[in-house]
């Protein structure tokens, strides 16, 4: 049996049966399509998926190096503050022990230096002219009074 014949005897069955094998061949057809589709599909798929997998594999080891940089430099930095507490510590240290071997002759060069540099009489004011800008001499203000018209006289 050929497939001319086979053929021949499904044009012979009635309509409903023809019916039911053009459903099947088409949904075999269809299936085979659909295989082959996937098949083509996922062959092509692994090259890119190799490519985005070694972009993330560098990605990661760029990543990787530069954390180690940043802990690094973050180390480098609290060792740089910790030298610099330790170096203000001795000063401070040094400064106190100047300070208590020498503090009566420090005081007495300050307030030298005060006095020579803001001279003044025994009434308190400015001789020198050259007073801050901000420390004016007290004036006398004379007491004005405002008549019923608004003019203001001097009493």
């Amino acid at each position: 049996m050929g497939l001319m014949n086979k053929i021949e005897k499904i044009r012979k069955q009635p309509e409903n049966v023809r019916r039911r094998y053009a459903f099947i061949w088409a949904a075999i057809s269809m299936v085979f399509i659909v295989i082959i589709w996937f098949v083509s599909l996922s062959g092509a798929q692994p090259p890119v998926k190799e490519e985005e997998k070694i972009r993330q594999d560098q990605l990661y080891q760029e990543m990787g190096s530069q954390k180690k940089s940043l802990q690094d430099s973050l180390k480098e930095m609290g060792d740089s503050y910790q030298n610099l507490r330790d170096t203000q510590n001795k000063m401070m240290d040094q400064a106190g022990q100047d300070a208590s071997s020498d503090t009566s002759g420090q005081q007495n060069q300050s307030l030298e230096q005060m006095l020579n540099q803001n001279p003044t009489d025994q009434s308190g004011q400015d001789n020198s002219g050259q007073g801050a800008p901000d420390q004016q001499t007290p004036t006398q203000e004379t007491p004005t009074q405002q008549t019923p018209t608004g003019e203001v006289s001097a009493q």
